[in-house]
């Protein structure tokens, strides 16, 4: 909780909280701590943008401690500055009734809060956690977030009507919607009070799982992986069991792998921790209208289906694809800030699918390879930049977020069925069983023994793992 304290009132702004379960957490649960930054707000990285530097005369602090904020901006631009606080409640800070209305900032010029001629200070009185302080600026008034978002509080300060979660998920679909000509960003800064990491804190309660296994076309223990990881993922991380759904066998059709993404949407807080994992055939499409490839082409998931062969003119393609771009927009609907994908299936690789007795490729070939040559051309050709990360599956995921994929984006992953198991997913689910420490450590281990075990093959299996904010490392067995 933090007070405005001004001459002889004290007017109390009820905060949210933002990252943490920061209450003393039962002995049964198992308790994370993330050191990350991870944002709440999209973020936006394209080339016009407005640059926000958002700052905090101190970032960790104790009740009773005073603070203020400072932001500055490369354009001329609207700005709100929101609290995401410790209490339950978004308050926003700036502009306010003391501070003025008018929330134009110019380029250049540093603002402060509170500013230089106000006259009441922004006083820290806990309960201990992480505050957030986010800004968010357009070139056109209320973008991102409109006035009539925010409602009277107390005190000369308005508070967001709705729940973070709600904050989240309006302010994606507004930045998807606006028109090219409108510019924004956002930046955030953490206020950490008391003694908590500086990522926050969470519990068991706060992981949910999702976990989809759909075999087709000659794969045999897709289901059976799914249910492993699922089942992994709870007693090593102590999930509660309202907290996991399996999407298996028939139920993994597109509609069921769609409706667990928006089952996520529904439960998951901004500072939750998902797991979203796959067990099924890839397969490559062209891309789809508004989106580049390098090689114009689109990754997707071939959901459940009683089809025994599978062709692109095939008329219920539609109902049985989930391509990359429209599973990354579903992505987007969930709050939860903290996502770890783990993909057992191929990016590409060749049309090759029984590679020997006991091995079968984990790749559908919808296209000939004459086709996939033809689109690349017209790809080349139309000027396409690259867009592809390791693992042609980055293209779905947030470059905060973490992917743990089955094999690099020109090659096969492969079910083995002297293992009745996914060759990834077996040793993944082997090496977290047995004393891994971390996910990442899990990761690596698997990556080593499953490049060993196929090292003689025509085609090699190379695991990868994209983290860029550590989270996998974050994540404690």
């Amino acid at each position: 909780m933090i007070h405005i304290q001004h001459k002889c009132f004290v007017a109390c702004v009820a905060l949210a909280c933002v990252l943490a379960m920061l209450t003393q957490s039962p002995a049964a649960e198992k308790q994370f701590s993330f050191d990350k930054d991870i944002q709440v707000m999209p973020s936006n990285d394209g080339e016009s943008k407005i640059d926000i530097r958002l700052s905090v005369d101190k970032t960790k602090v104790k009740p009773g401690d005073v603070v203020k904020v400072y932001f500055e901006t490369n354009t001329d631009c609207y700005l709100n500055l929101i609290d995401a606080g410790t209490s339950g409640k978004i308050t926003r800070l700036w502009p306010n009734q003391f501070s003025g209305s008018d929330n134009f900032v110019r380029a250049g010029q540093r603002y402060s809060f509170p500013g230089a001629r106000d006259s009441f200070a922004f006083k820290v009185s806990g309960p201990e956690g992480i505050e957030r302080i986010i800004a968010v600026a357009s070139t056109k008034p209320d973008a991102i977030i409109p006035e009539n978002e925010f409602r009277e509080y107390m005190g000369g300060f308005k508070s967001y009507r709705k729940g973070l979660k709600d904050l989240t998920v309006e302010a994606r679909r507004r930045v998807d919607e606006l028109p090219p000509d409108v510019n924004w960003g956002t930046s955030t800064v953490n206020l950490v009070i008391g003694s908590v990491p500086a990522g926050g804190r969470i519990t068991s309660r706060n992981v949910y799982v999702v976990s989809v296994g759909a075999s087709t076309v000659k794969l045999q223990y897709c289901e059976d992986d799914a249910t492993r990881f699922a089942r992994l993922m709870g007693e090593k991380l102590g999930v509660p069991q309202n907290n996991v759904k399996l999407v298996l066998g028939k139920q993994a059709t597109r509609a069921g792998f769609e409706g667990a993404l928006k089952w996520l949407a529904s439960k998951t807080q901004p500072e939750d921790l998902v797991f979203i994992y796959f067990s099924g055939h890839g397969t490559l499409i062209p891309d789809p209208p508004n989106v580049r490839h390098d090689d114009g082409l689109s990754a997707a998931f071939v959901c459940y289906n009683q089809k025994a062969s599978l062709r692109a003119d095939d008329p219920d393609i539609k109902r049985i694809l989930f391509p990359g771009p429209e599973f990354a927009s579903a992505l987007k609907e969930i709050p939860a800030r903290r996502k770890v994908f783990v993909v057992d299936s191929c990016h590409s690789g060749s049309i090759h699918k029984e590679i020997s007795a006991n091995l079968v490729s984990k790749y559908l070939p919808l296209l000939s390879p004459e086709q996939m040559k033809e689109i690349k051309s017209a790809a080349l050709k139309s000027g396409a930049k690259g867009l592809l990360g390791p693992g042609r599956y980055s293209e779905f995921v947030d470059s905060r977020e973490t992917l743990l994929a089955a094999c690099e984006k020109q090659q096969n992953s492969y079910e083995d069925r002297s293992k009745r198991a996914g060759l990834f997913t077996y040793y993944l689910v082997s090496n977290i069983g047995t004393g891994s420490s971390d996910l990442r450590s899990a990761s690596e281990k698997t990556r080593k023994t499953v490049t060993e075990e196929t090292r003689a093959l025509p085609e090699r299996q190379t695991p990868q793992i994209d983290d860029e904010h550590g989270l996998a490392k974050d994540i404690k067995f």
